[in-house]
């Protein structure tokens, strides 16, 4: 008996293998099963229970696959049906294919292909691209994030680099625990004497010493509570230049740092006294007069320049007295200089005249400043004397369009403004006869005529004025 004669007469096996059973097993390897035959047309398809996102396909079976696939899509498999039918070698590879189904539902798959032979079943076994896909998506959503978030730390960094070149006052900050120096401006820097390189990373007490005993970190710390009151006075390193701290604690992250702004000089109370001391020998060894007023104009306190001026021997005589009992226009020249320094804050350069305790005038420039919102503390006037300037001008030589009008101006506040006006009509009519006579030579036949007045007339006009000095060309 042969060989195949004993297999013939085997008994069959209890279970055989059907297309049914193979798609069932090959559905469970992927997302979703297809078979089609050469033509494109679907014979079975089977979808992975695990694979709900799919829903059921089963309407699918026995239609055409490119009626459920997009318009790209149908170009892709066409050409891979060709290859196929021609045998190409790789006609098996991966293809992925986007199919969309009552225009509302799209969804990507790749697909591994097995061809059972020529013009036979081809398998399709489909993985849903659809998680991989939103993976990507939440991968790029994250590096934009990420990218954004970077641009803002960037910003912020820029806007804290300027902040710090830009602040007057030498800043620091230091981390809490260690001491160690994380950041500095370009003034903090050239205060202690330091390269960037050399003062971030540094220890604080490399570079600066504390005045009093102990640890410098420790005073700061001290200083930065809330009951502290007073900086911490230390001195830097190099240079042993005396500095004041004023310390600041806030949390970053959760590390604790220390804002340090620092004040070169003695800082503080000293600084204080020191400006006080020099405001004080300004005020007694100043060349001008000064003169502090109370809000209503009353004189109490004046140094030995403005004593000077006034022919007067000491403070306590101008006790009781006004402004307007020093200046020649009186309480006119008191007004316009309060009222304007209250509302504007400042006035300067008013031009008026200094009466001295026996009768002596001098000319002065004022300059008025309010000592609080609209003068309520009173005032503060830098009085200097004019008398040089005035001698200077009245060597220049006076034209006539200055000399009456100078004379006018100095009617302001001394005399009532009718008389001013018909001041003012003088010196205008003095102006046209002297530019006529001027213009003509002092022919005054033809000044009369160029201004229309018969010779009579000019005649009179010139002796009223003192014109008839003038050499007569007529």
């Amino acid at each position: 008996m042969t060989r195949r004669d004993i297999a013939s007469q085997a008994p069959s096996a209890p279970h055989d293998l059907d297309a049914s059973d193979l798609g069932a097993a090959l559905a469970r390897a992927c997302d979703i099963l297809i078979v089609i035959d050469a033509q494109a047309k679907i014979r079975q398809i089977s979808v992975n229970a695990e694979s709900r996102a799919l829903g059921s396909l089963d309407h699918w079976t026995g239609r055409a696959l490119k009626e459920f696939l997009t318009v790209e899509s149908r170009d892709k498999l066409a050409a891979r049906m060709q290859e196929i039918a021609a045998g190409t070698s790789d006609a098996d590879r991966v293809l992925e294919l986007n199919h969309e189904d009552n225009a509302a539902w799209a969804f990507p798959i790749r697909y591994v292909l097995y061809i059972t032979r020529p013009g036979g079943l081809i398998f399709l076994m489909g993985q849903d691209l659809r998680p991989l896909a939103e993976s990507q998506q939440q991968l790029v959503a994250a590096q934009i994030a990420m990218e954004r978030d970077h641009e803002v730390v960037r910003q912020i960094d820029t806007r804290h680099r300027v902040l710090m070149e830009k602040v007057e006052s030498p800043i620091l900050f230091v981390e809490a625990p260690s001491g160690r120096v994380i950041e500095a401006n370009g003034r903090a820097q050239t205060l202690a004497d330091f390269d960037r390189s050399e003062l971030i990373g540094a220890r604080l007490d490399q570079a600066f010493g504390a005045d009093q005993s102990g640890d410098l970190l420790a005073h700061l710390m001290e200083g930065a509570g809330p009951a502290a009151s007073a900086p911490v006075h230390c001195r830097t390193v190099r240079g042993d230049k005396p500095v004041a701290m004023i310390p600041s604690l806030f949390r970053a992250g959760g590390d604790a740092t220390l804002m340090i702004r620092i004040e070169s000089g003695l800082g503080g109370a000293a600084s204080q006294d020191l400006l006080e001391r020099d405001l004080a020998a300004l005020f007694d060894r100043s060349a001008d007069g000064i003169v502090f007023t109370d809000a209503q104009g009353g004189v109490r306190g004046a140094n030995e320049a403005f004593l000077t001026l006034c022919d007067v021997a000491q403070v306590s005589d101008l006790t009781g007295t006004t402004l307007a009992d020093l200046l020649s226009r009186g309480s006119v020249d008191q007004k316009v200089l309060l009222d304007n320094a209250a509302r504007r804050g400042r006035m300067r350069l008013y031009a008026t005249r200094l009466s001295g305790a026996f009768g002596r005038q001098v000319p002065v420039e004022i300059a008025v400043t309010a000592l609080g919102d609209g003068g309520k503390a009173g005032f503060g006037l830098i009085v200097r004397d004019a008398s040089r300037t005035d001698k200077a001008e009245a060597k220049a030589p006076a034209t006539p369009a200055t000399a009456p009008m100078r004379e006018v101006m100095d009617l302001v506040g001394t005399s009532p403004l009718k008389e001013i006006v018909s001041a003012t009509t003088d010196v205008i009519e003095r102006m046209c006869i002297e530019t006529a006579l001027e213009l003509t030579n002092d022919n005054r036949v033809a000044a009369a005529e160029m201004l229309g007045l018969s010779r009579q007339s000019l005649y009179v006009k010139l002796r009223k004025f003192d014109l008839l000095g003038r050499q007569n060309k007529s």
